[in-house]
């Protein structure tokens, strides 16, 4: 059995899961067909107490170019992550992200490379939608 994301015409990738662990993701080359980061059990609930990583790498990029690559979720509804009740009362669109994510609630750190010690993008933990975070190295990590 085989399953398919996406159009059959236009699969989605869902990343290769990194042997050993539970939800940690390589994706390559994205431009080949589209990529869908989603958290593990999505739709269902997230598991407790879980880091999960996702690399997305450029390998090939025709000379004279420059790899860069861009995230982001406009419909609110497929970038949740936890919302107060109060936040389901507002009328215009909000983002919580870096000093608004404390403690110990869900959030997505965004790294301007392969590695944890590379330079943060932004960090997210809420809100409406998720908005265009851009690595200029050609791989970017997720937590």
């Amino acid at each position: 059995m085989h399953a398919l994301y996406g159009l059959p015409d236009k699969p989605l990738e869902l990343g290769r899961v990194t042997p050993g662990t539970y939800c940690t993701r390589q994706f390559d080359e994205c431009y080949r067909n589209k990529c869908r980061l989603q958290s593990p059990n999505y739709p269902g609930m997230y598991p407790r107490n879980v880091t999960c990583y996702w690399t997305i790498r450029q390998k090939e990029v025709p000379t004279s170019k420059h790899a860069m690559i861009a995230v982001s979720q406009e419909n609110q509804h497929k970038a949740l992550v936890k919302r107060s009740i109060a936040s389901f009362n507002k009328t215009s669109r909000s983002i919580r992200a870096w000093s608004d994510c404390t403690g110990e609630r869900d959030h997505l750190i965004f790294y301007d490379g392969s590695s944890t010690n590379d330079p943060v993008l932004a960090k997210y933990c809420g809100g409406d939608w998720l908005p265009r975070v851009v690595s200029r190295l050609g791989n970017r990590v997720y937590r």
